[in-house]
């Protein structure tokens, strides 16, 4: 008994058919390998994209392999041919590896939690370093302001401090030039006493009308009236130490009974 049989559906595809199927596949494997690969160094080599820049590129991506299926009529049928093929001869030769796919898809799952947690790291530590850099750079801005701020504050009270001693240099010369005129005026005012109660230059008690300014005075200073001749004044002027040892060292009380013998009334 004859069958008819088909030469196209009755005899396996030709050696040369399969090997062209296969080449058209491995082409197109090629090509999304590699735009996938593109894909993922983009997105590897730059972390800190946006999301909405990471959806962009995803979307450039889809739309590329998209229109290279369109162009290409014969890619998505030999994908199909091909993967429809091996799944009949795995599972006529049974040989299906469910637990491999699965242990396949778990290790690149891994795979892919490893990379996601690798550039979550490397972006943490990056801004871990920016925090880290902007912290030191406040801070070295804060001691450079607070250094200017002693600086100033130094130079601040080293000019107050020079002020103050110039000032205090400037009191002291001046008291010290006053005390220095004083005394040059006492020594002369006691010199100018004894002077004037000389024989040489007592020539005022040889007149007969004495005036108020021929007299020598027992004062610091010439009086203009005899109402500046105190006690308080008179005894200044004879207690003073330089006074005292201008006449050889001679003691408080024989100071005071010459005094009173030059100025006793029968003496005038």
């Amino acid at each position: 008994m004859s069958y008819y049989r088909s030469s196209e559906s009755s005899y396996p595809p030709s050696a040369e058919y399969e090997h062209e199927k296969f080449d058209e596949y491995r082409r197109l494997q090629q090509r999304v390998s590699y735009r996938n690969k593109k894909f993922k160094d983009e997105v590897k080599w730059h972390p800190f994209w946006t999301q909405e820049e990471r959806l962009a590129c995803q979307h450039e991506h889809d739309a590329y392999i998209k229109r290279y299926k369109t162009e290409d009529s014969t890619a998505g049928s030999a994908i199909a041919t091909q993967s429809s093929r091996r799944k009949l001869q795995a599972i006529q030769s049974g040989r299906v590896k469910s637990s491999a796919n699965e242990h396949v898809n778990t290790r690149h799952s891994s795979a892919t939690i490893l990379k996601k947690r690798g550039r979550q790291w490397r972006y943490n530590h990056f801004e871990e370093e920016k925090r880290r850099y902007e912290s030191q750079k406040s801070r070295r801005q804060e001691h450079a302001e607070r250094d200017a701020q002693e600086r100033e504050e130094k130079q601040r009270q080293r000019a107050v401090e020079e002020d103050r001693q110039t000032r205090e240099k400037e009191s002291r010369e001046r008291r010290r030039k006053q005390a220095e005129e004083s005394e040059r005026l006492k020594e002369q005012r006691y010199k100018s006493y004894e002077d004037g109660w000389s024989p040489p230059r007592a020539t005022w008690k040889t007149k007969t009308n004495i005036l108020f300014n021929d007299i020598p005075w027992p004062t610091l200073y010439h009086p203009q009236s005899a109402d500046a001749i105190t006690p308080k004044v008179v005894t200044s002027f004879f207690e003073d130490p330089r006074y005292l040892a201008s006449e050889h060292w001679i003691s408080r009380k024989k100071r005071i009974r010459t005094e009173l013998l030059r100025w006793h009334s029968d003496k005038f």
